[in-house]
């Protein structure tokens, strides 16, 4: 997985001279004052020179400190805890950044969703569609923010084929998971930043049990990626502090398309019992 920027200074850190080094304490104790802040007063408050300052960003490998806190604003923004987030939206709020909320939801939702469709390979929908249409049980599983996402999912690929099981994201339920799971089943992890660890572990169990590991997620970099076959990436930057599902949701329901599409005998056999029995007991209201 690649380093983050507070990563880059944690394992630099040595090769530091003083001075750098109470500039990168400075901005690890408070990122998101030193995102703002500027080179005089970082300069100020480290109790060292403006040409440290800089030095600092070079050694990091950025040209210009300009460069370094833009960089740094984006982990803020998108790769931090939700309080950061938050603190970082009021400041530009504050700042006359923010635009129209409305339109700002959507333009960021759009970019989230433009993101997952350029890295989406058709080839890769019909590879998992067909695992999971081969696949003896398929178990889904997703924590927090991928639950909503992950249930979803569950709900229609078991009206498609009988046998998708959730897992919550308990100890105990993915302990019994990793029990029972078979190399012909299928297990879809969905998690994104921060990246649950407990999913992500199990994910590694499962696959050394020789099953079929899907993933859902936000990034080629997630954890992942070193314990999952195939992974169905999409963004989840908002412009708030949580992280926004609507990508793994397009994801979600690209999946359901595509295994419609090469199971249709099965899933068209499964869906018309499954009206003959609402009709029967009058499930609806119309």
């Amino acid at each position: 997985m690649a380093e983050n920027i507070i990563e880059q200074m944690q394992n630099k850190l040595a090769g530091m001279t003083k001075a750098q080094k109470k500039v990168a304490d400075l901005i690890m104790t408070d990122p998101m004052e030193a995102s703002y802040s500027t080179i005089d007063k970082i300069a100020h408050s480290a109790d060292v020179s403006t040409a440290s300052v800089i030095r600092l960003a070079n050694v990091l490998g950025y040209s210009t400190f300009s460069e370094f806190q833009n960089v740094l604003k984006e982990y803020m923004r998108s790769g931090s805890a939700p309080i950061h987030r938050l603190t970082l939206n009021a400041r530009n709020m504050e700042d006359g950044v923010e635009e129209d909320v409305v339109t700002a939801v959507y333009q960021q939702g759009m970019e989230n969703l433009a993101n997952a469709v350029q890295t989406l390979r058709t080839e890769t929908l019909y590879e998992i569609a067909e695992k999971i249409g081969n696949a003896s049980c398929i178990y889904i599983t997703g924590a927090r923010t991928s639950e909503s996402t992950a249930r979803y999912l569950t709900f229609n690929l078991n009206r498609m084929f009988l046998n998708a099981v959730y897992v919550g994201d308990s100890m105990s339920n993915q302990i019994d998971l990793i029990k029972k799971i078979k190399p012909e089943d299928v297990l879809i992890v969905i998690t994104i930043s921060r990246y649950n660890k407990l999913l992500c572990r199990t994910a590694q169990r499962c696959q050394e049990k020789g099953a079929c590991v899907i993933g859902i997620t936000d990034s080629y970099d997630s954890p992942l990626a070193d314990c999952t076959q195939v992974q169905l990436v999409g963004k989840c930057w908002s412009t708030d502090f949580h992280n926004s599902i609507l990508s793994q949701i397009f994801l979600a329901d690209a999946l359901i398309k595509v295994c419609s599409q090469v199971n249709a005998d099965r899933v068209q056999k499964n869906l018309e019992y499954d009206e003959q029995n609402f009709s029967e007991i009058q499930y609806f209201v119309r």
